[in-house]
């Protein structure tokens, strides 16, 4: 299933993929995108879209358990963290892909994918391995895949969460 090519995995399909959609995504760019998602699906793929924050974190983790070997984050950054997130808890090993369709989309900036990538129809996509941390103390643990911020920057997230002018979603971006 996996080639190595020029020192960069790519995964050539077919590989059942489970789509994790947050649908509220990119202010409103997601509903654009949507049916190009969907159609890009074949009869063994799963989509299934986020009804709540922290749904994503528990549909990647479910999926995980249950064998499928990627694992998509159709959304944001808050999308990617908590897809991620679940993976990584589960201690399986998927492969996560990125279907950047947030406002932002820092993570897959910082990966170098291009809008679209997910597209393409010659079916190979690159596959790397990259760092995640994860911040524990007594009885609480979170996996970071982006960045993690204390201080000014963990208030920021705070009170944009608090915001509903910014933030309508589900999940935040």
């Amino acid at each position: 299933r996996f080639r190595n090519v020029t020192g960069v995995q790519t995964c050539a399909l077919p590989i059942s993929v489970f789509v994790i959609a947050h649908e509220g995504a990119g202010r409103g760019r997601f509903h654009r995108e949507a049916q190009r998602i969907k159609a890009a699906l074949g009869p063994a793929d799963r989509y299934v879209p986020t009804e709540r924050a922290g749904h994503a974190f528990d549909l990647s983790r479910r999926a995980a358990d249950e064998g499928w070997p990627i694992i998509a984050a159709a959304g944001g950054d808050g999308t990617a963290h908590e897809v991620a997130s679940g993976i990584l808890d589960s201690g399986r090993n998927p492969t996560l892909a990125v279907i950047p369709l947030g406002s932002a989309n820092d993570y897959a900036v910082a990966l170098g994918l291009v809008p679209g990538w997910w597209a393409n129809t010659a079916g190979d996509f690159p596959v790397r391995r990259v760092d995640v941390g994860r911040v524990s103390g007594p009885g609480f643990g979170r996996w970071f895949i982006n960045g993690a911020g204390v201080g000014f920057n963990g208030q920021v997230t705070v009170e944009d969460r608090k915001s509903t002018r910014l933030n309508s979603s589900h999940v935040s971006e």
